[in-house]
């Protein structure tokens, strides 16, 4: 027993234990325990674990035992159990069009054995309930979870009311469950004017509305436009979707495009309107007269297209009658392009079908877009048309710096680009004069074909004569379209440039095998001048893939002028030891030896009167025995030595192939794939 509480009240005592909370009458023993049994349907049952506290709190109508137990922490148990009933509406709240029904549904359950009826009624709440509120059933006696609805319905508006449910019992027992109703609805104002005469082949002026909403609306409308003109479009401004509120209406535009087939009459458009939920669309409508349209047309091309340098261009144009017009079109013409002049010829037609020229001349057409204004008149009626006058062209772009060494060959690789709709055929060619004897060649081959808005990639490949002397050559290519034009002329300036190779002596990559930490055999490399000679410093240094701690080892040394002639020049590796031989020195092996002996001799000749008996001169024989071997390690230690100074000599490691990279360099010079090779150094 933990903990005891006595409530005269009730004429209870109650006592917390190790194993839950149990109670007694205080005038007849009778001890059961407290909420162990859920079929009670009494709330806060006290669990079976150790209480550590108990008390009895009496306050609002509600009489509360409350228990503090070890590990689960705090309790409650209702000592006085009243019967009621419980109300719950699964959708309280519901939104309907005015001509809809909402039907809220709902749950009462019986609490601690309620066993009365009880009736339902729609009641006040924060607004009046809605003029039809309609429970069922209305009376009824609950048991677990039994079912009722309120069937409601309204004009537009927002209802916040109570079903509210009165028990026959004595105290009449009363509960309420707020319910909301919203009401909405949406609407199209007339459309205005109620009629549009239109001429067929034209569109309609536009026919104004509303799109409206009432009550707490706030969802979007779908607006749609049908006529009973074949083939007609009909078109919505700002579109087909709405979103009204009740302070806010949604203005729209309807309009018409009939058709030239269209036989002249009276029309209907019906405009649609719905929206999510509405029990049915809302219709307006508006009358379309349709008449006659007697007018011509204008056929234009889209787009003219010329060639930049050319100073003409025309075209052909036809005017045609609709619906029997019968009068006289004036033609003319305006152009954008500077210096130029448009004309239609000729100036007027009277009768259909019938075509004209329309010509634009310049001087000379330059490249680029320019706009054509063509335009008819009749009377009242006007019609333009424009037209895009495209004047093509192409440019080269690309590489205008080269260099070469005499005899060479610098390709100069360029874009040939269309520009303004160009297409056709170039042919290209180069002005040498400024190098005689110099040659050069086209890829791909002359004519190269450039379709519209297309690119190509042309070589020019400049080669130099072998006596060519060092310097800058000012050349041209020049590029000219196979109608004569257009053409343009690009500048490259070519480097003609002393140069040399560097050669090996064998075809194959040169190899040789050395030990590490030796030299290896000789290289034998040739710096060969490119065309006659070659006068600038060249110095050779391997630049890559040397082992770690090697060095390359020319001769002659470094720089050297080759002249008119070849100049071999031989090349050695040196490389370092694999790793170091540790050196140990006889000195060394010597103190050691004594430092192990000197405990023995300690032993044995501490004391002269030790050698006197038998027992000593077994220790002298021991003490020899134990000093022997290490005078034979001493003589062996002597013999190891480092850096190839005699002695035991160390396994040699796994050979290693490096492939170095031997390369030359010139002051001014630019870097070429013929100023370096690759030699192969095998290290065992």
């Amino acid at each position: 027993m933990n903990a005891v509480v006595v409530y005269p009240a009730l004429a209870q005592v109650y006592v917390g234990t190790d194993v839950g909370v149990f109670a007694s009458s205080t005038s007849t023993p009778d001890w059961t325990e407290l909420g162990p049994n859920p079929a009670t349907n009494r709330t806060g049952f006290l669990p079976n674990v150790a209480v550590t506290a108990l008390a009895v709190f009496a306050s609002g109508g509600q009489q509360l035992l409350r228990a503090s137990t070890y590990g689960r922490g705090m309790w409650e148990f209702n000592l006085v159990v009243t019967p009621d009933f419980q109300m719950s509406v699964a959708n309280p709240t519901l939104t309907v069009f005015p001509t809809q029904t909402a039907v809220f549904t709902g749950t009462i359950t019986a609490l601690n054995g309620y066993a009365n009826s009880m009736t339902l009624t729609c009641a006040t709440g924060a607004s009046a309930a809605p003029s039809v509120c309609s429970p069922s059933p209305v009376t009824l006696t609950p048991g677990s979870k039994t079912p009722f609805s309120v069937s409601t319905s309204s004009p537009v508006g927002d209802y916040s009311f109570k079903i509210q449910a009165v028990g026959a019992d004595s105290n009449h027992i009363t509960h309420n469950l707020a319910l909301v109703l919203h009401v909405v609805n949406f609407g199209m104002t007339t459309p205005s004017p109620a009629s549009v005469t239109v001429p067929r082949g034209t569109a309609s002026q536009a026919v104004n509305f509303k799109v409206t909403a009432s009550g707490s609306f706030d969802q979007s409308v779908t607006v749609g436009c049908s006529t009973t003109i074949p083939n007609a479009m009909c078109s919505l401004t700002p579109g087909t979707s709405a979103n009204p509120t009740s302070i806010a209406s949604v203005d729209t535009t309807a309009s018409v495009n009939v058709p030239a087939t269209t036989a002249p009459g009276n029309y209907t458009v019906t405009l649609r309107a719905t929206s999510a939920g509405a029990p049915a669309a809302l219709t307006a409508s508006f009358a379309v007269r349709v008449t006659s349209n007697p007018h011509f047309d204008l056929t234009v091309p889209a787009t003219i297209q010329r060639k930049a340098g050319e100073t003409s261009a025309s075209s052909a144009i036809s005017i045609t009658s609709e619906d029997g017009f019968a009068g006289t079109v004036s033609l003319s013409c305006t152009s954008s392009h500077p210096g130029s002049s448009c004309t239609v010829v000729p100036t007027s037609v009277s009768s259909f079908p019938a075509s004209a020229t329309l010509t634009v001349q310049g001087v000379t057409f330059a490249a680029g877009s320019y706009t054509l204004a063509i335009t008819g008149t009749s009377e009242s009626l006007v019609q333009r048309k424009q037209v895009t006058l495209n004047i093509g062209d192409f440019s080269i772009s690309g590489g205008q710096t080269l260099w070469t060494a005499p005899g060479g060959e610098a390709p100069a690789t360029l874009t040939l680009a269309s520009v303004y709709g160009y297409s056709g055929t170039i042919d290209f060619t180069c002005d040498l004069s400024a190098l005689a004897a110099a040659l050069c060649a086209v890829s791909p081959n002359n004519p190269i074909s450039l379709a519209n808005a297309g690119m190509k990639s042309v070589t020019v490949t400049f080669k130099t004569p072998k006596d060519a002397a060092p310097g800058t050559y000012n050349l041209k290519i020049n590029s000219l379209d196979n109608s004569g034009g257009p053409g343009h002329s690009l500048s490259v300036a070519l480097t003609i440039g002393q140069d040399f190779a560097l050669t090996a002596s064998t075809s194959s990559m040169p190899s040789q095998t050395v030990k590490a930490g030796q030299t290896s055999g000789a290289y034998n490399l040739t710096i060969q001048p490119i065309g006659t000679s070659f006068a600038a410093p060249v110095t050779l240094a391997c630049t890559k893939g040397l082992p770690p701690g090697a060095q390359c080892n020319f001769s002659p040394s470094m720089p050297i002028t080759p002249g008119a002639s070849a100049i071999n020049v031989v090349m050695n590796i040196s490389t370092q030891g694999s790793r170091a031989a540790l050196q140990r020195t006889f000195g060394g092996a010597a103190v050691l030896a004594t430092t192990l002996c000197m405990p023995a001799v300690l032993w044995v000749f501490g004391s002269p009167c030790r050698l006197r008996n038998g027992r000593n001169r077994l220790r002298v024989l021991l003490a020899i025995v134990l000093i022997l071997p290490l005078l034979l390690i001493l003589v062996s230690c002597s013999g190891v030595s480092a850096q190839g100074h005699g002695g035991t000599t160390l396994p040699p490691s796994n050979a290693v192939t490096y492939r170095v990279t031997v390369s030359a360099s010139s002051p001014g010079l630019p870097d070429s794939a013929s100023h370096s090779i690759i030699v192969e150094l095998i290290v065992d």
